[in-house]
């Protein structure tokens, strides 16, 4: 989808149900990052950096800001593992 224009077109056009003329400009990077990340920061992360993943868990946000005050209450409630292949 991220390098695919008409993949895009055709994916956008799956939302609204194929409602109308399918699109010729659908947002590559935006849809990408939505079906490729499902955390807030991981999502901003992708905008970004255009795509690219920069770090595992996207950005830190100050502790300071709403997101970051929100992130300290939540913490790591789920912890992911990587294995060697």
């Amino acid at each position: 989808m991220l390098t695919n224009q008409d993949v895009a077109n055709l994916f956008n056009w799956n939302l609204s149900r194929k409602f109308g003329e399918m699109p010729t400009d659908a947002d590559r990077l935006g849809l990408y990052c939505q079906t490729s990340s499902s955390e807030m920061h991981e999502m901003h992360d992708c905008l970004e950096n255009e795509g690219v993943r920069t770090t595992r868990l996207g950005k830190s946000f100050s502790l300071w800001s709403a997101q970051g005050f929100v992130d300290m209450l939540v913490s790591d409630w789920i912890k992911v593992y990587l294995t060697a292949q």
